[in-house]
């Protein structure tokens, strides 16, 4: 079926847009219309190995993890992940890079004829333009990030060799549950039967490791099967196999000290997968220094330290308070925040809270954002509970904003030398932060 009626669909813009049209949801958790036009697409299937990463957080670290050391190796990596920070292209990425705009628009319009009248939701399309891409490009191994949840899935379309869960904590209770047995059910949706399955969640979840063994999955557990070792302080630290005897030391922690346990899955991966992709202790060690993902515990500034990430839940918000402990011991913190309503505000933000001096809270439009007014109540409501220990209870300020880039410009105007800025929450928050500085860039580069 040839294309009708969109030949005005010239740029990526346009197309992002068109597919958010095809259907009726966001979000319709049933696999049969994208099996159904995958079928279509690629009726022999994706020839590479894939690897799905599923977990609340950490599966795009651990996705760039694996990917950066297949590519030290010199394979050909593909990896999709989401959502996209500042373009859609980053959403895909070939041998490392963003694919092109020319690519991801030829890979559009073939997923949009092998779509005929089936209608897809916005994710289910851009997962068959991520495979229609990897299939020619011929990668070696396809890292397919897993969206929402696992069992149901675009992603989960795929066949894949190995899965990973990295975590398990409530997040989109209103589509997978809200127990953490039912979100474990559906991430568990990946595993495959006799294929190997890499568990990150500590401590190990009996629901979990019991879905993945319904489901015929050879489990593979941080703290069982594998494990690290690392001290205080030090440079490096250490992993070891205990059903294979292996044990590689003096690993580089790469990016931050906080992806460890995203390092010994992908590292556990890497060894599992062995047989059909050999790689060396080498490979790994330059993967994992120069692995790099936006938004995830980055440094943009020194002075004053400035810190982004997209940390926002109880678990993400945790690692980054420990992130911002190590980087700036006793640095003033200010905040820079912004939070989607359906998140659990109060309790992530308990997380970081004794450690912050001052808050710039900035309002997200739209129908799921939540206003400055809401989360500084809940701010408030936080110093003033007795539970919370903090030395800035009584001298902490918090502001409000109508949007972010306000925010961050108050917090910035108020910044002094060895002050720590730290911007976190909704993806959209660190999206616009992350737009300045490259709009510096560039105006520095010309």
């Amino acid at each position: 079926m040839a294309l009708s009626g969109k030949h005005d669909l010239a740029t990526v813009e346009d197309w992002v847009e068109y597919i958010q049209t095809l259907h009726v949801r966001e979000i319709d958790m049933n696999l049969d219309r994208t099996r159904e036009v995958y079928r279509r697409m690629l009726p022999q299937g994706l020839d590479a190995v894939v690897i799905a990463v599923a977990g609340t957080n950490g599966k795009g670290s651990t996705a760039e993890l694996l990917s950066a050391c297949y590519r030290a190796a010199g394979y050909q990596v593909g990896k999709y992940t989401s959502p996209h920070l500042l373009r859609y292209n980053e959403r895909i990425q070939l041998n490392g890079n963003d694919v092109s705009d020319a690519d991801l628009l030829a890979a559009f319009k073939l997923v949009e004829n092998a779509r005929e009248t089936t209608t897809l939701t916005y994710f289910e399309f851009g997962t068959l333009v991520a495979i229609s891409l990897m299939d020619q490009f011929k990668v070696d191994v396809a890292v397919m990030e897993v969206g929402l949840g696992g069992r149901l899935d675009a992603v989960n379309v795929l066949e894949n060799d190995l899965a990973i869960i990295t975590s398990i904590s409530i997040d989109h209770a209103s589509w997978l549950g809200d127990s953490v047995e039912a979100i474990a059910y559906e991430k568990a949706g990946i595993v495959r039967s006799n294929k190997p399955v890499v568990l990150g969640a500590l401590p190990a979840l009996k629901a979990l490791t019991q879905a993945c063994l319904e489901r015929g999955g050879l489990v593979h557990q941080l703290g069982q099967e594998f494990l690290t070792d690392f001290k205080p302080n030090q440079p490096t630290w250490r992993w070891s196999s205990l059903n294979k005897n292996l044990v590689l030391h003096a690993l580089p922690f790469g990016q931050s000290d906080v992806q460890l346990n995203n390092a010994a899955c992908a590292i556990q991966a890497l060894h599992l997968l062995a047989a059909d992709l050999p790689i060396t202790e080498e490979s790994i060690n330059l993967g994992l220094k120069t692995a790099k993902i936006n938004g995830r515990t980055q440094i943009v500034s020194s002075n004053p330290l400035i810190i982004l990430d997209v940390a926002h839940n109880e678990d993400s918000v945790r690692a980054l308070a420990r992130y911002v402990e190590q980087q700036a011991p006793q640095a003033r913190v200010r905040a820079v925040c912004g939070m989607l309503k359906d998140k659990e505000i109060q309790t992530s933000l308990m997380q970081i809270a004794p450690l912050v001096t001052d808050w710039y809270i900035a309002s997200i439009s739209g129908e799921r954002g939540s206003s400055a007014a809401a989360i500084s109540t809940i701010v408030n409501d936080l110093y003033s509970a007795p539970k919370l220990s903090s030395k800035h209870k009584a001298s902490t300020t918090v502001c409000e904003f109508e949007n972010v880039v306000n925010a961050f410009t108050s917090a910035q105007e108020s910044a002094e030398k060895g002050d720590c800025i730290v911007v976190f929450g909704s993806f959209l928050i660190v999206a616009d932060i992350l737009a300045l500085f490259e709009q510096a860039q560039k105006l520095a580069r010309s």
